[in-house]
């Protein structure tokens, strides 16, 4: 049968092993019995005398265990707690006191308390025999007295009297309310069904319960055992049972017992295992001494620190003899005194070896141990680790640290580190030279500090969001960000790599940092060009979509006046008049709050003005309040304007006007790009108004100047897109030389940084070679990089960017090609190298969509000589035709589904062969097709299949005039509805001067 753990008798109370207790507890139950915490008065219980007393049930008081001492009256309820409170000291005594009964009368009481400890003297309760004043005795009732005495057998916990029948039935005679404390369960449910008590005990433990209980039972026993229950709630407890048989003369047993919870003494005695268990197997020197240096206590690595073996004694050497002899002053008359009187020391010292006598550099942590209740020192404790492996891999760090600080301060990329708190808060840890000279820092100004710190508040959260996003997505990201600092603003193209503790967590974040500003310039630039080209060709698109005079002034006017922050656009005309010269203002756009100046004003009235215009003078004011003629500020002062921009127009019938944007409610001057704007379009305008003239001049003409006006009318669309694309070829050549002297730095650079690496990664495997044995510390960092993945991928990335380099050396070599546009002079050319080049060029039209695959281009090149042309104009050809070709593919695929887009491609053929010294070039597409009405027609001026606003149909006109007049060839066009088109351009293999 189980033994009962000296921890756990230790709280039953002491009358429980007394032989005599029964007697004495039965002599008092005549009166009331009351238990009470000792430390804060919480009522424990009270039994039926005591519950007839007080006229109120011990349950009505288990929620609010301290409601018992308001029942006292208030003169007496000070005295009688102080009473009781002192009983830790006295140990017992006797009062009397009045108390309130439910119905408002007084009772007057007599208190005879006494305080019940364990066998070592730790009180349990605070124990009372209450007896009524002036109250007639309670009859004695034997059955009832022995009855509560066994009830009262085992207090506190849940006390029990179980009848255990020789039929093989049972039933709990009684059961103590505490059981819904205790165990969760109802006492009187219990009492009905006995069988929920063992309902809710661990089933690992049902069956060695039942087992003890047998035994118990078999030789008439004590029973004592600890088992685990699962209460309602879930929440596994610890209980311990003790319970006495009494055997009954028709053969029943009725145990008398009591079940008290342990489950804290039991988590104590867990803690303390495991406490036990780390202190025995930690790698650190764990250890105790008294006062006076004698050792108490050395665990296992302190004993293999020392040399000593597990089975001798800490006592037979004293603390100093683990000293290295020149440190033993440093440790009597500093550490020592230093532990005792401030509680703590740490720092490094040196340790022998007593089997060896070795010296062996430790890193020390001494602490003082004081009773709690005295608060006098009694012991010193220690702490302390071996630290030399690390003092060696210290000096190995140090010389790897200044390689790679070389390294990481000599390159010429701006590196940095931070840090991830527990609290998910990001810290400069580290910034190279790049960084520091580029921002003007210092490492100190930097080191430890947070992202606002460094950055300001304004920039925190989106670099944080940067940051947090690493550090989620665990992988390398890249962002480009706008940085300003100290009045300094730059574009870096920033690349965040996550490195990872064992578990996952992302505990520092590595970054690059390479300028891309002067990238971001140029794309500025080009962007700020493509968007004033957008919205000349948007006007250029609008002006040509009308031949009417009005309509052409009109488009304009609304045009610029959405395209700028301006308050009024407006145009006029200047009408000579014999009488009266005036201006008459034709078409406005302003805000809707200002009044209209619609209408004729006398040329008198701006006489400044009108000089400047009719000389051909661009008027910019960039300031009204400070033009320096008085005239003109005074009349635009009255017109409420802030700035204004006016330029004069003059058609080819000599009819004189100007148009003018103007600013009302802020103070902005024009930009230079904005005044080039204006130019821009007052040229395609002038060439709107003159083409407009033409239309209704040609209306009253015979039908040779008719077509007079339509060659007139060709030679200007020629010269138009003749200009565009000199101006496209001079910026694709701008444009690939200014990429090509980065790319052939980055070019000529990976050579060296490629044999750099491989110098680092050889004097690497030299050091791996010759010092094969790692510190734990190095390993465990080789083990974080992931050093021999870096070793395989770094090589392989500086070959990827040479492919990236070599790629944009090729892009730059297609947009040289391209650039011919300006070559005027005719010459023998590779036209497959021009064909390749626009292909390039479009590629980004070509390459796959979220809508669509990629377009699929198929080139069938034959054995082409060189081929005598301009080269320039073809590519504009090239370029046309393919473009043309898209736009049919794109316009088929709105139709169809990705799946069946990959099931029928969108292909583009191009053919190419030499016959009889003629060059035939045939561009095929598998699109919709034009319909045979329309074929004839698509090589006319201004005819386009295209929807409006996709196309101004002067591309194909334009391509059949290079193609027949310049080249003296051939530009044909076949066409199936459901199949596509074929455009086929023949040419002669050399042009005849």
């Amino acid at each position: 049968m189980p033994q009962r753990s000296n921890a756990l008798s230790q709280t039953v109370p002491p009358f429980a092993h007394s032989p005599s207790w029964l007697s004495g507890i039965c002599e008092r139950m005549q009166d009331g019995l009351r238990s009470l915490d000792p430390h804060n008065l919480d009522l424990l219980y009270l039994n039926p005398a005591a519950e007839k007393l007080y006229q109120r049930s011990w349950a009505g008081w288990q929620e609010t265990p301290q409601d018992h001492l308001h029942c006292i009256v208030v003169q007496d309820r000070d005295r009688v707690k102080q009473t009781l409170d002192s009983a830790l000291r006295t140990q017992g005594g006797e009062l009397e006191y009045s108390i309130i009964l439910p119905d408002g009368e007084t009772r007057r009481i007599r208190d005879r308390y006494w305080l019940t400890t364990d066998t070592q003297g730790n009180p349990l309760s605070i124990d009372s025999l209450l007896t009524p004043l002036q109250q007639p005795p309670t009859p004695y009732n034997a059955t009832e007295t022995a009855s509560l005495a066994a009830i009262s057998q085992n207090l506190p916990g849940i006390i029990y009297q179980y009848l255990q029948r020789v039929k093989g039935t049972a039933d709990f005679i009684y059961i103590s309310p505490s059981l819904k404390t205790i165990y969760e369960l109802d006492p009187q449910q219990v009492k009905q069904k006995e069988h929920l008590m063992w309902e809710i005990i661990h089933p690992d433990d049902l069956p060695f319960f039942q087992k003890t209980i047998e035994q118990a039972t078999q030789q008439q026993q004590q029973w004592e055992h600890e088992w685990r229950i699962i209460p309602p709630s879930g929440n596994i407890k610890w209980m311990a049972g003790f319970s006495q048989p009494n055997l009954q003369d028709n053969g029943d047993i009725i145990w008398d017992g009591l079940i008290i919870d342990i489950t804290h003494r039991k988590q104590a005695e867990q803690e303390q295992d495991k406490l036990r268990i780390l202190i025995e197997n930690s790698n650190d020197f764990i250890g105790m001494a008294n006062l006076e240096g004698q050792p108490l206590f050395i665990n296992r690595a302190g004993r293999r620190m020392l040399g000593l073996s597990e089975s001798e004694s800490v006592s037979s050497f004293h603390v100093l003899d683990c000293i290295w002899p020149e440190d033993i002053p440093v440790f009597q008359n500093e550490i020592i005194p230093t532990v005792i009187e401030q509680g703590f020391w740490r720092g490094e010292v040196r340790f022998k070896n007593l089997a060896t006598q070795t010296l062996i550099p430790v890193d020390y942590s001494g602490y003082r141990l004081t009773n709690p209740d005295t608060g006098q020192p009694y012991a010193m404790a220690t702490i302390t680790r071996d630290i030399s492996e690390r003092q060696q891999a210290e000096i190995a760090i140090r010389e790897q640290e200044q390689l790679l600080r070389s390294i990481y301060d000599g390159i010429e990329v701006g590196f940095f580190v931070i840090d991830v708190t527990e609290d998910n808060e990001y810290i400069f840890k580290s910034w190279n030279r790049v960084n520091l000279e580029y921002y003007n820092l210092t490492f100190d100004q930097i080191a430890g500090k947070t992202l606002a710190e460094v950055f300001g508040k304004d920039r925190e959260p989106e670099l944080r969001s940067q940051v947090s996003h690493c550090i989620q997505c665990g992988h390398t990201v890249q962002y480009t960000n706008q940085i300003t600092l100290k009045g300094r603003t730059n574009w870096w193209l920033t690349t965040l790599y996550p490195l990872h503790h064992d578990n996952g967590q992302v505990y520092r974040v590595i970054g690059t940092n390479n300028d891309i500003t002067e990238q971001k310039r140029t794309e500025f630039l080009l962007q700020q060009q493509a968007e004033q080209e957008s919205l000349l060709n948007r006007l250029v698109d609008r002006i040509r979509q009308s031949l009417d005079l009005d309509t052409v002034i009109e488009t304009a006017v609304q045009e610029i006046y959405n395209a700028f922050t301006v308050d009024r656009a407006y145009f006029i005309w200047y009408i000579e008049d014999d009488e009266t010269p005036y201006w008459n203002i034709v078409h406005e756009r302003k805000q809707d709050h200002l009044p209209s100046i619609l209408g004729k004003s006398p040329v008198s009235q701006l006489s400044a003005v009108s000089e400047r215009i009719q000389q051909g003078t661009i008027l910019r004011i960039d300031n009204i309040d400070q033009y320096p003629d008085p005239d003109i500020r005074n009349f635009f002062q009255q017109l409420n304007y802030t700035a204004l921009l006016a330029y004069p127009v003059q058609t080819q019938s000599g009819r004189q006007g100007a148009w003018a944007i103007a600013r009302v409610t802020e103070k902005r001057p024009w930009t230079e790009a904005e005044v080039e704007l204006i130019e821009a379009v007052a040229t395609q305008l002038i060439l709107g108004l003159n083409q407009a003239e033409l239309y209704e001049q040609s209306r009253n003409q015979t039908l040779e100047l008719e077509r007079a006006y339509r060659e007139l009318q060709q030679a200007q669309t020629q010269l138009i897109q003749s200009e565009k694309m000199s101006s496209l070829g001079q910026l694709v050549a701008g444009v690939a030389h200014e990429i090509n002297n980065p790319v052939n730095f980055i070019y000529g650079n990976i050579t060296h940084a490629t044999e750099y690496t491989n110098d680092i990664l050889n004097l690497l495997q030299l050091y791996q070679d010759n010092f094969p044995e790692a510190t734990p510390e190095i390993e465990e960092e080789i083990e974080a990089i992931d050093l021999e993945f870096l070793l395989e991928d770094l090589p392989k990335m500086l070959k990827s960017m040479k492919l990236g380099a070599d790629r944009i050396k090729e892009i730059v070599k297609s947009l040289r090609t391209f650039s011919r546009f300006n070559e005027a002079e005719m010459k023998a050319v590779n036209l497959h190298d021009n064909i390749d080049s626009t292909i390039m060029i479009l590629y980004n039209r070509i390459k796959a969509k979220s809508e669509r695959p990629e377009i699929q281009i198929i080139k069938n090149y034959g054995d082409l000589p060189p081929v005598g042309c301009y080269a320039g104009q073809l590519n504009q050809v090239f370029m046309n035709l393919i473009s043309n070709a898209i736009d049919a593919l794109e316009e088929k695929s709105q139709d169809l589904t990705y799946s069946e887009l990959e099931n029928n491609p969108n292909q583009i053929e191009i053919t190419t062969e030499e016959v009889d010294n003629i060059v035939k070039i045939c561009i095929t597409d598998n699109a919709n097709g034009i319909p045979a009405s329309k074929v004839e027609h698509i090589f006319d001026p201004f005819f386009t299949t295209k929807p409006v606003g996709k196309g101004t149909g002067l591309g194909l006109s334009i391509s059949y005039q290079i193609i027949t007049e310049t080249h003296q060839g051939q530009l044909l066009c076949e066409s199936e509805l459901g199949k596509g088109t074929k455009f086929m351009i023949e040419i002669p293999q050399q042009q005849q001067t």
